[in-house]
């Protein structure tokens, strides 16, 4: 609890205890009444009734000390438990031998059971004051037992020793006033224990508020005890009352801090625990596991469709890089705040995933999916302030149907999913609504990633070489080789699909290696039945140069094919060298090995014209969708002449690619290109026929050219 509940618990229980106090007051005043309608003869069993109450409380707050310290094993618990124990002991002594209670032994008591009210008034806080003073710590099981044995053993002897000398105790009663004594030292250590429990009260400690509340009833008992002249008189009667008040109060404390706050603190802990399970603890919203218990709850009672919105807002992760993750739950907390004020209380959001939000509608309409993008959209137009930061926020929605889609919730979760994914390939925020083909496309790609992996170690990648032409010499002076993939049931699969799957799974590597040393085998093959070099262009992927023992590799695999690094040349796209600073090194390595670096797709990337200065590369590749514009377009063609001549500059070599008509050759020529491919020169065939058709390749180049 915060400290204003505190303060508020603690303001009503003071006023319970001013009630207690007003109707001790005037029950104090109308005593005689009160003796009229009760009678004489009848106040002793009153008095003895009050006294059986205290008895009862006093007992109860050892019992409940007893069972709790089994599970909580305090020093200061036990000790207040024993102490309680034998205050019970000396009540029950006090009790049998009140006057008008029969006298079993057959002799005259006398002050005897005076001497034991005296004395728990004295024990009782006495014991507070001397546990308060003791350190706390966690004791065993038989420490407890001993604590507990010892305190009743102790309280038993004290009891027989004074029925023993129950004259002497008359005696010290008659010559030495023990009765003013006692009572004068009841109320001094009464006095001492409220003080040491005010310091707790103002750190708003409850148990120490009700023991505080608890002595200042037995103390108000005891002042009128000590006016009390008879059992019979109001102070006597009222006192008894006020001691029984303050063994009640004693009991809640007790019953509190063993019974009440445990239980509290538990179910405080188990609503956090829940808030955790249920909750996002950033922006507080209900999580992934929340939905799906709802829906698992409320899908099959639903006799309406029901949809869910998967939203998916971008460029979280580098937010995240550059203002950091406080930033970053700071802008999720104003993503969360907009799409809830797009909402309508029909409509929940819900918090899944790391950048991804959930919006459920009970009830499906068209209509209204539209209307909750078009407001989420326009939440979003206006910039988040984050930092010194207008961040404007795009998102992607993907959009599943109950029944139509899925009939269970983990199945319309997966088809949001879907629907997401074929939505980031649209325009930001406008909805993609699930389709069946979606599944099969993606069930597909799972297919195609695990028999790609059995393709990799079967053999049945295969590679297709497509010649490069030197345009000065007119020869075939290099090969790129290319990747091909005859699946053993689809047939042969475009490289388009199982190259961004090789790279997501991580296949690439191994594949890679599997194809750089098949080029490799297969080139020194052709040179050996050829007698004569030729260059050969492998491809490499940015997963491929973070390999930890790349290097390694590739020194491995030119040493076992005996293949010359001085004919090889390794080719990377423009788009890798955002990479340089990485890449540099790696590059630098391979030079030193004599093999070449191309960069490929040149002009269609975005790195930086700065990096060319430093970056290890011998030639440029000057991607197709330049190379058609010549003839078509007069800024391709500015563009294809402004490449070549930084190259020249550079001193490095340009191959244009996608050459596929004379007019391309001729501009091409005329402009200094050093080397051409595609369909004009030769399309990519496989090894075999590469060998046994190389005359008439070089035969019909020189035809055409």
């Amino acid at each position: 609890m915060n400290r204003a509940e505190e303060k508020a618990f603690m303001w009503r229980h003071i006023r319970n205890f001013l009630i207690v106090s007003v109707v001790c007051l005037f029950l104090f005043l109308n005593y005689p009444i009160i003796y009229h309608i009760i009678g004489e003869s009848n106040l002793a069993s009153l008095t003895i009734t009050i006294q059986m109450f205290m008895l009862v409380a006093i007992v109860s707050v050892g019992i409940q000390i007893w069972f709790s310290t089994r599970f909580n094993l305090d020093n200061k618990n036990v000790h207040m438990g024993a102490l309680f124990f034998t205050i019970g002991l000396f009540q029950v002594v006090h009790i049998i031998s009140f006057t008008g209670m029969p006298n079993y032994l057959y002799y005259n008591y006398g002050e005897f059971s005076i001497l034991f009210d005296l004395i728990i008034r004295n024990l009782l806080p006495f014991g507070m004051i001397v546990i308060s003073f003791m350190r706390a710590k966690d004791i065993t099981m038989r420490y407890r037992r001993m604590i507990f044995a010892a305190s009743i053993t102790i309280a038993l002897a004290f009891i027989v020793g004074c029925f023993s000398y129950v004259a002497s105790i008359h005696t010290l009663f008659d010559q030495f006033n023990l009765k003013v004594i006692l009572q004068t030292t009841a109320l001094t250590l009464q006095v001492i224990l409220l003080c040491l429990l005010i310091k707790d009260i103002r750190m708003l400690h409850r148990k120490s508020f009700f023991f505080f509340i608890g002595t200042l009833y037995f103390m108000m008992g005891n002042v009128l005890f000590t006016l009390s002249t008879s059992h019979a008189d109001a102070y006597y009667i009222v006192g008894e009352l006020m001691q029984v008040c303050s063994f009640i109060t004693l009991f809640y404390a007790i019953y509190y801090s063993s019974v009440e706050r445990p239980y509290k603190d538990l179910a405080l802990s188990e609503m956090r625990m829940q808030k955790m399970a249920y909750y996002d603890e950033v922006v507080g919203l209900p999580n992934q596991r929340y939905l799906e218990e709802k829906l698992e709850k409320e899908l099959p009672i639903a006799k309406k469709q029901q949809v869910i919105l998967l939203i998916e807002v971008e460029r979280l992760d580098a937010i995240k890089i550059s203002l950091g993750q406080k930033s970053t739950n700071e802008l999720m907390c104003s993503l969360a705040d907009r799409f809830q004020r797009a909402l309508t209380a029909q409509q929940e959001l819900m918090k899944f995933g790391k950048n991804q939000f959930v919006i459920y509608v009970q009830h499906f309409q068209q209509e209204e999916v539209d209307r909750i993008c078009e407001r989420v959209r326009r939440s979003l137009e206006p910039p988040i302030q984050i930092k010194h930061y207008s961040l404007r926020m795009k998102f992607h929605t993907g959009v599943a149907i109950y029944p139509n889609d899925a009939n269970h919730p983990e199945g319309l979760i997966q088809c949001a999913h879907l629907a997401l994914n074929k939505a980031k390939h649209s325009i930001a925020g406008y909805p993609q609504f699930y389709t069946a083909d979606m599944e099969m496309k993606n069930r597909e790609q799972i297919q195609l990633e695990h028999d790609l992996e059995k393709a990799v170690l079967n053999e049945e990648l295969f590679l297709e070489y497509q010649p490069q032409l030197d345009v000065r010499t007119r020869e075939i002076c290099s090969v790129e080789a290319l990747v091909r993939w005859q699946h053993p049931t689809m047939g042969r699969i475009p490289p388009n699909r199982f190259i961004p799957i090789a790279e997501e799974s991580g296949l690439i590597i191994p594949m890679g290696l599997a194809i750089l040393k098949m080029a490799c085998n297969e080139m020194k093959r052709w040179q050996q039945l050829h007698d004569r070099p030729i260059k050969l262009a492998v491809n490499l992927s940015l997963s491929q140069l973070y390999q930890e023992n790349f290097i390694d590799e590739i020194r491995k695999v030119l040493v076992e094919t005996q293949f010359d690094p001085n004919y090889l040349q390794l080719e990377i796209t423009e788009s890798m060298t955002f990479e340089a600073t990485q890449l540099i090194s790696i590059l630098s390595e391979l030079k030193k090995m004599g093999i070449g670096i191309a960069i490929d797709d040149f002009g269609t990337g975005y790195s930086s014209l700065a990096y060319l200065a430093d970056f290890p590369f011998d030639c440029l590749k000057i991607d197709r969708s330049f190379v058609n514009k010549i003839g078509i377009s007069a800024k391709g063609e500015a563009i294809v002449t402004t490449i070549l001549a930084m190259a020249e500059h550079l001193h490095v070599e340009v191959v244009a690619e996608g050459i596929e008509t004379m007019e391309q050759f001729k501009y091409l020529e005329k402009v200094g290109c050093n080397k051409i491919q595609g369909y004009y020169v030769g399309k990519p065939i496989p090894f075999h026929q590469f060998v046994n058709d190389y005359k008439s390749i070089v035969t019909r180049a020189y035809s055409i050219i």
